[in-house]
């Protein structure tokens, strides 16, 4: 990867990307931004994903979050919008960040949650939704068919 550091005292140190990976970074983000705006987000997100991660930007959040969103995966808009909105904050772009809240806020309520409970409270449990763990009992799901794994020791 061709990156430059800027260490401060070998306290702080951040990352710069080079040049030639800002220039990249911004020719996917148009790239991504005009196939967003036509609707085709099977080109649109890999886009802004490559573009956010050759050079995380507020703004390339906020459109990749709304490319997952208009392309139905709403899970993966709720986790963009929420990281947008950090994003946005932390740069002091509070009109994006309003949208990046409202955003996330409506996705959250739309989306269905399962819960997985037992008879016995003390009853540990360890649970895999299509196949991959979960840390917690009680999580927000894509809409669809999903396969609930629970066990325990006991």
């Amino acid at each position: 990867m061709n990156v430059r550091h800027a260490c401060r005292l070998g306290l702080t140190c951040a990352l710069f990307a080079s040049p030639a990976l800002a220039s990249e970074a911004s020719k996917l983000f148009d790239e991504g931004v005009k196939a967003l705006d036509q609707g085709r987000f099977d080109v649109a997100c890999p886009k802004l994903e490559e573009s956010q991660r050759l050079e995380p930007a507020a703004g390339t959040q906020l459109n990749l979050a709304q490319c997952y969103e208009r392309s139905g995966r709403k899970l993966l808009a709720l986790e963009a919008f929420r990281g947008a909105a950090l994003a946005a904050k932390a740069r002091g772009r509070a009109d994006w960040q309003r949208v990046a809240e409202e955003h996330a806020t409506a996705i959250a309520a739309a989306l269905p949650a399962i819960t997985v409970t037992t008879s016995d409270p003390r009853t540990e449990l360890d649970i895999k939704i299509d196949d991959k763990p979960v840390r917690d009992s009680s999580l927000v799901v894509e809409p669809g068919p999903h396969t609930i794994i629970a066990t325990s020791s006991g």
